[in-house]
């Protein structure tokens, strides 16, 4: 009995130390965990993980602030009143999505002058009130909001195991604040389209960070002004010397440069010369139809026939085999088979093989020239089905080239190339033109009007590669009676500081022009749905 005891002492023993031993264990790997997880919150700390039936884990979790601050009055209190459970969502472990079970306290306001009794305990730079996200969550929520739009982005989000709806996503994004630019120096502006041909609105691009900075319902002048004067520090505006900023930008910001765009200037000038080119067109139509180049002969090499190449091949072998060479050497200095040096190898004279092809046609000869001639049956496929009929065993394409030689030989009509084709071959340089380009292009230079329209148009484009102030303001001296570039002239004239502060400064509209296009792709990415407050975030917070 007495044995009995001491063996059972000792296994309680056993089981007491394993015991201890294992809770220690569980304490180190959950104190492990909790470095892990929670490494930035040093006053959460780790309880249990368990898998739910969901394939979620729940994380418990509990606070062990012992002070907290009134959300009012912002004094600490260190007396609690109870507790309760939140249920915010982690960032997923894996490929489980994570859960929280907070455990958070409620503290009695010992402020008697503070209208809050009770409080809850904050945790401001983790999870804020009344969310159901901690901030992490939201901020991968927010970045794949902004990229992929609402839609697609819950769609990837719950891809990585985020639970969210489209709605919860576009929420997120509107209530993203937008960042400050009121101190922007230099910007630039364009308009963009909301619905093309009906609305309209503008974008401003801060050029010196090359970012978007703001986003217009609209592109009137008084919508455009209301938001110029928001930046206080502008130097240069750049546009397209659009009528609606211009005035916008005299009224909201008058110390600031307008600058035109460059690109604008050059494109704005072809488009009133091609409308020119086109009217000039029309004048040098009939003589243009008559510049035709005669086709010379082309002495080129001649085809070398089958029986030449053989009996190229029999010249070869029979020196080499007067040499005293052997077949195998031939062959393998020539090149040759072996069949065609054997059957060379005992001849003396080359013999020409003469191969008669017959398709057998020549017996229907006389029905076909009854039926071509007589008849007028002038269709190949007509005619191959009758002789089909009568026994004809070859193929359609051996009775269309029999008839071919019989049918009139038609002169091909005489090419004009298009205005626009003609207005891009004069910016082509003349020694990579044909014989038949150079003589549209002296049509072309023998007009008066044409040729002093492209002239213009050469100079205007030297002067704004060159930056010459002076070379331009000479240019705006031209006397011309073409219309449309005396409209184009006085247009230069009304923005005259514009557009000599294009030639001057070193700003230009070709970031505005890129982002707009980014806008395009948001736009389509968005199916049209999106509002312009959404468009604005999603184009600025980025």
């Amino acid at each position: 009995m007495q044995i009995t005891k001491i063996q059972e002492n000792s296994e309680q023993k056993s089981e007491s130390a394993n015991l201890t031993r294992a809770s220690s264990l569980l304490v180190d790997e959950l104190a492990f965990f909790t470095s892990i997880l929670f490494h930035d919150i040093p006053c959460w700390r780790l309880k249990e993980i368990s898998l739910t039936n969901y394939s979620q884990l729940l994380i418990s979790v509990e606070s062990t602030q012992e002070t907290s601050l009134c959300p009012l009055c912002h004094r600490p209190s260190g007396k609690k009143q109870s507790h309760y459970n939140r249920h915010p969502q982690e960032l997923p472990l894996g490929n489980y999505s994570c859960r929280l079970d907070l455990r958070v306290h409620r503290f009695y306001c010992q402020n008697p002058e503070c209208r809050r009794k009770i409080f809850c305990e904050r945790f401001e730079d983790h999870l804020q009130s009344y969310q159901r996200c901690v901030d992490k969550v939201n901020e991968q929520i927010l970045f794949m909001g902004l990229e992929a739009g609402g839609s697609k982005g819950a769609r990837l989000l719950n891809k990585s195991h985020i639970q969210i709806k489209r709605n919860s996503v576009i929420r997120r994004i509107l209530a993203s604040p937008l960042p400050n630019h009121s101190l922007v120096e230099n910007i630039g502006i364009d308009d963009w389209s909301k619905r093309k041909g009906h609305e309209y609105g503008s974008i401003i691009i801060d050029n010196d960070t090359h970012k978007p900075i703001d986003l217009l319902a609209h592109r009137e002048s008084g919508c455009v002004c209301e938001a110029l004067k928001g930046y206080t520090n502008l130097k240069t505006v750049t546009s397209d010397r659009a009528d609606c900023f211009s005035k916008a930008i005299r009224e909201a910001c008058p110390e600031a440069k307008e600058i035109a765009d460059r690109w604008h200037l050059s494109h704005n000038l072809s488009e009133a010369v091609q409308q020119a080119f086109r009217g000039y067109y029309n004048g040098i139509k009939g003589t243009l139809s008559t510049c035709q180049v005669k086709k010379k002969e082309q002495a080129g090499s001649v085809r070398t026939s089958k029986t030449t190449l053989r009996q190229e091949k029999f010249i070869r072998i029979k020196k080499l085999q007067k040499r005293g060479c052997t077949k195998s050497e031939v062959v393998r200095l020539t090149g040759i088979t072996h069949n065609t040096v054997n059957k060379y190898w005992m001849q003396t004279e080359f013999k020409q093989v003469q191969y008669k092809k017959r398709s057998g046609i020549e017996e229907y000869d006389s029905y076909l020239k009854m039926r071509f001639h007589d008849e007028q049956v002038q269709s190949s496929v007509s005619l191959f089905k009758e002789i089909k009929e009568m026994g004809y065993t070859g193929s359609r394409e051996t009775v269309n080239l029999y008839i071919r030689s019989w049918r009139p030989s038609f002169k091909p009509k005489v090419k004009i190339p298009k205005w626009k084709t003609l207005y891009y071959l004069c910016k082509k340089e003349e020694s990579k033109c044909s014989d038949q380009e150079r003589l549209w292009l002296k049509v072309v230079y023998q007009s008066k009007e044409m040729k002093e329209l492209l002239a213009a148009q050469k100079k205007f484009d030297q002067a704004l590669k060159s930056r010459d102030v002076k070379l331009l303001g000479q240019w705006l001296k031209t006397e011309t009676t073409c219309l449309e570039l005396k409209q184009f002239i006085n247009g230069l004239i009304q923005d005259y500081d514009a557009v000599v502060n294009a030639l001057l400064e070193k700003w230009h509209n070709g970031t505005t022009e890129g982002f707009v296009n980014k806008l395009k792709m948001i736009k389509r990415m968005c199916y049209g749905r999106a509002s312009i407050e959404l468009l604005k975030r999603m184009m600025i917070c980025v």
